[in-house]
């Protein structure tokens, strides 16, 4: 099955958290949402979420049995959440739990209506 993951790696930079904080970046859509990444010693889909007043930010879909306690995201700093997972090639569906809450991934807009009358991301890999 899927890993647990890694928490220390960021596609983010300091010049990437410096536009964003004045309010002049305009391609965080790559850098946030879910995208696979090959970097070093390290392949996987890397989950990227900004939920700056969040207590606990979870990624969640078929690939773990829609299971909230198997992949916890970590807060990298004071705003933003991460997670990697390593998934085989595949379709697969997610969202976010925010504090209890589900969420749409908003950097992603490929999107499929569930069984539950709202909507969750697609991920291929």
């Amino acid at each position: 099955g899927p890993s647990l993951g890694r928490y220390d790696i960021s596609l983010l930079t300091d010049d990437d958290l410096f536009l964003f904080n004045e309010g002049s970046h305009f391609r965080l859509h790559e850098k946030l949402g879910a995208h696979i990444l090959k970097r070093d010693d390290v392949e996987g889909t890397y989950f990227a979420v900004w939920a700056p007043d969040a207590e606990g930010v979870f990624v969640i879909g078929d690939f773990n049995g829609w299971d909230a306690k198997k992949h916890k995201m970590k807060r990298n700093d004071k705003e933003r959440w991460t997670k990697i997972v390593t998934l085989a090639p595949g379709r697969y569906e997610y969202k976010f739990l925010v504090d209890g809450e589900w969420q749409n991934d908003p950097d992603n807009d490929q999107i499929v209506p569930n069984s539950f009358g709202t909507l969750n991301n697609i991920l291929r890999v």
